[in-house]
């Protein structure tokens, strides 16, 4: 295994983590310096994952995200980073799809996210959606369980209220 980063690799496989530290430093440096055209920037983003000769998608989205969910509050305008994961989402074929792992990580985590993560999470994602019709499919898969009528809360809330309804009846004559 290549665990200290080095070469660029091919387009399989992970970044090393020299590699992957690179990236994720050039990406913070371009978004920091591209604010006014998150256009510009994804360009950029996009034509150092292809120059590079690298699988990118992956620390692209992760370090996007983590601009995006920075405390106190992130550097600059939460509406360039829901841009700029929208730019790079119609660039990088595989982007969608690292989006969808990511907020099913994020989701799953929920509980235990900073209230005003969870405000900036929610925030985005409907931004992000409101560009494709509001299509939750990618992660319905993930979520049915806590969202659907039968899924967990569901199924707590549905035996609470068969237990109020044994108790609200009469006793069975004896």
């Amino acid at each position: 295994g290549d665990d200290g980063g080095g070469g660029g690799g091919g387009g399989g496989g992970g970044l090393g983590l020299v590699d992957r530290t690179l990236m994720e430093e050039y990406a913070w440096l371009l978004v920091s310096q591209f604010e006014e055209s998150h256009k510009d920037a994804a360009k950029l983003l996009h034509g150092l994952a292809e120059n590079l000769a690298i699988d990118a998608c992956e620390p692209l989205v992760e370090t996007l995200l983590s601009m995006l969910l920075l405390l106190p509050a992130p550097r600059h305008r939460q509406t360039y980073y829901a841009c700029l994961l929208l730019d790079i989402s119609r660039l990088l074929t595989p982007a969608p799809r690292m989006l969808v792992r990511a907020v099913n990580t994020l989701y799953a985590s929920l509980d235990r996210l900073d209230a005003e993560l969870a405000i900036r999470l929610a925030d985005w994602l409907s931004f992000h959606i409101s560009h494709f019709g509001f299509n939750l499919e990618p992660f319905e898969a993930s979520w049915a369980p806590r969202l659907s009528p039968g899924g967990a809360a569901g199924a707590a809330d549905a035996a609470d209220a068969a237990d109020d309804a044994a108790a609200a009846r009469p006793p069975p004559p004896k």
